[in-house]
């Protein structure tokens, strides 16, 4: 497994008349930033909204718009194309174009490469909203999304370009990319559901003050996207935050305290196969809350504390495979090892807070991984590299 899952794959993007093909060269340079090789495939139609010269600026290949290109009359360019392309990716996907490959016709470059092709095409419509609910046009995605290799993006409501206001919208570029690299991942985790934690827990001293930690929630999103590219069905549990929900994610549900954190366990913890408690959840909290804001001329700032829930203590009897993280700055494995042990989890992942650069904030970690019987050790990672490290880890147990 691995995250750059583009890299060096050839990813052959077919531009359609529509309005929404200005977002091509966007695609097109969001392809490009997951080092894929990109091959642009044009209609007639779609020089009237993007130039061929634009999109192989940007692309560093040349555009392909004609059946019957000058060059190489060698290799029957459309058949060629067909063998050596990744994926393809039909955006925007007109509903000519969706007419014409769900009734066999092939009378174009497009077309003709379409029917020679036998992997994952991905279809994202973008059209007027009569057009996108006529009975036909629907008739044909669906007959379409039938076959096992071809693929559809719902479009998007909002307002079009042609006045209306309704579903027929183009899914922005980096959702594109996004379900183009959840195609293209392999499914180790299919019918695997999920729970993850992520963030940090807040306890209030009043209604303006509480006492938490740096965590930003990271980690347990990029657990969540991982998870899900490898077939996952995942639960969310979150800090709210400003972090951008991961993409396909089943159910997001949000908790501000220890005891919040607690309650959502409780409530989803029974559907799941794993809970990945990856938040950093507080020890303290605070004995006496003050429903008014103490003031600052307050005379005496003495606060009285006590313990929070244990909430990985709390499931240790629940039958599912628990996988906890230990944020330590000092005897790190020792500490790591005691709390694999007496909180009764099946993995624990360590990671060193006692450095910024793999600290709480920062978008790397440095993480050994125990089980009962072993560990294993890896070297600085970004957070997505981490994600996939773990969740490898677990796959073994499956």
């Amino acid at each position: 497994m691995q995250t750059d899952m583009l890299k060096g794959k050839l990813i052959t993007l077919c531009v359609t008349g529509g309005i929404a093909a200005y977002k091509a060269p966007i695609l097109v340079r969001r392809l490009k930033e997951k080092a894929a090789i990109v091959q642009v495939i044009m209609t007639k139609n779609a020089e009237n909204f993007v130039t061929p010269l634009a999109l192989e600026t940007v692309s560093n290949n040349k555009v392909i718009y004609s059946l019957f290109n000058e060059g190489d009359n060698i290799k029957v360019e459309h058949i060629d194309i067909a063998d050596k392309s990744d994926f393809i990716v039909i955006a925007p996907a007109s509903a000519n174009i969706i007419g014409k490959i769900a009734n066999g016709i092939a009378d174009d470059f497009l077309s003709s490469m379409i029917l020679a092709y036998t992997k994952k095409v991905l279809f994202v419509p973008a059209m007027n909203v009569n057009m996108y609910n006529n009975p036909i046009v629907q008739k044909n995605m669906e007959f379409l999304n039938s076959f096992e290799n071809y693929y559809f993006m719902e479009a998007l409501e909002g307002d079009l370009a042609c006045g209306y206001s309704g579903k027929g919208r183009m899914p922005d570029p980096p959702l594109i990319v996004n379900e183009i690299e959840y195609l293209l991942t392999e499914k180790p985790l299919r019918n695997k559901k999920i729970l993850i934690t992520a963030g940090a827990t807040k306890e209030y001293i009043d209604p303006v003050r509480y006492i938490s930690n740096p965590s930003t929630g990271k980690m347990g999103y990029a657990l969540a996207s991982q998870a899900i590219k490898l077939g996952a069905t995942v639960t969310l549990l979150s800090h709210k935050g400003c972090l951008e929900l991961p993409y396909r994610v089943n159910k997001v549900d949000y908790f501000t305290s220890v005891d919040s954190l607690k309650e959502l366990i409780d409530k989803y913890i029974d559907e799941h196969d794993l809970i990945i408690m990856s938040a950093a959840v507080g020890d303290i909290k605070i004995k006496n809350y003050n429903t008014q804001k103490i003031k600052k001329n307050n005379k005496s700032w003495d606060l009285e504390f006590s313990s929070t829930p244990d909430v990985l203590k709390s499931i240790q009897h629940k039958k599912i495979f628990k996988i906890g993280f230990a944020a330590e700055s000092n005897n790190h494995s020792q500490n790591a090892q005691l709390k694999l042990e007496n909180k009764g989890l099946d993995m624990i992942v360590l990671n060193d807070i006692s450095r910024e650069d793999i600290g709480f904030q920062s978008d790397f970690n440095q993480i050994t991984i125990f089980t009962k019987n072993n560990s294993k050790s890896f070297d600085k990672l970004s957070k997505e590299e981490t994600a996939i490290k773990i969740l490898e880890e677990y796959i073994k147990f499956t």
